[in-house]
């Protein structure tokens, strides 16, 4: 019994040992790190408003080493856009980079689904592969752009910017309550304003907008584009988690309510007065002529 008990750790041993050799040989002589900005980055064709990583390449010993970075994203295995290549010569161990401005890849990516930010890098005859998991998300509404296209921006160039982002526009109109210096471009839910061919505001809402401003239906058709708000507040949230996004927000009506940048936050007037703080919000505006 002994002898066997003997034998059977002696077999172990080997085994650990085999596996540790293994291991040792089977280690990479580079080291790989990626990072980058978070894992949610968020189409922009503004020059201000990027998303960066970073790709850092050494020896085993922790040098530096002549390398090649391909950069990618996958949708799941397979690669659905190419970001660039770069060579790195020795003396050197990182790359860094940002993905934004016009005509970036982010743009193009699908929204809200799973995909691997990927780094590809070859050196000292070995590749070694390296992914960060995004979702890339919806574009913002804020009091000071929608999806990084600024207020203010001329009419051709604010359309075309947005239109990069949300598709081909689904409808044009002039607004029949404010007048003919006030024009309309839609997309979906998402309504554009122009005062005299400058980007001005915009109304995201539930429903159909008509011309006269009125609301064709009762708001049950799917979002779409699917948009939030600056501090990450989409439509049918409850007045309650707006206030503790924004804080102290001003009543301007009996229905609808302004935080400190102006941006306007309505709930259904068929709502009970006082609303209660689970009402949801079916509005997201700024800088509209008048309710229109």
């Amino acid at each position: 019994m002994r002898r066997l008990l003997a034998i059977a750790l002696v077999s172990v041993a080997i085994a650990v040992v085999a596996t540790a050799a293994t291991t040792g040989a089977n280690r990479s002589p580079i080291r790989v790190t990626l990072t980058a900005k978070n894992h949610q980055p968020r189409p922009s064709e503004s020059p201000y408003k990027h998303w960066w990583y970073c790709v850092k390449v050494t020896t085993d010993a922790g040098k530096s080493v002549a390398a090649t970075i391909h950069l990618q994203i996958l949708s799941g295995t397979t690669p659905f856009a190419g970001v660039g290549s770069v060579s790195l010569k020795r003396g050197y161990d990182h790359w860094c980079a940002t993905i934004g401005g016009e005509y970036n890849v982010l743009n193009a990516a699908p929204r809200g689904k799973k995909l691997v930010f990927e780094a590809v890098v070859r050196a000292d005859g070995v590749t070694v592969r390296r992914g960060w998991p995004i979702i890339v998300q919806w574009p913002l509404l804020s009091a000071h752009d929608v999806g990084g296209v600024p207020f203010r921006t001329a009419k051709q160039l604010a359309v075309r910017e947005l239109s990069r982002l949300l598709g081909r526009p689904s409808r044009r109109f002039v607004s029949d309550g404010c007048g003919p210096n006030f024009t309309e471009v839609e997309w979906g839910h998402l309504y554009a304003e122009f005062r005299q061919d400058r980007f001005s505001g915009f109304r995201y809402l539930r429903g159909t907008r008509l011309a006269s401003g009125a609301i064709s239906d009762s708001g049950t058709s799917p979002l779409q584009p699917r948009l939030t708000a600056s501090k990450r507040v989409p439509l049918g949230s409850p007045l309650r988690e707006v206030r503790k996004r924004y804080g102290k927000l001003t009543p301007v009506g009996t229905d609808r309510w302004q935080n400190r940048d102006r941006l306007t936050f309505y709930v259904s007037f068929a709502t009970s007065q006082p609303p209660p703080p689970n009402s949801r919000i079916t509005e997201i505006k700024y800088g509209t002529c008048g309710d229109w």
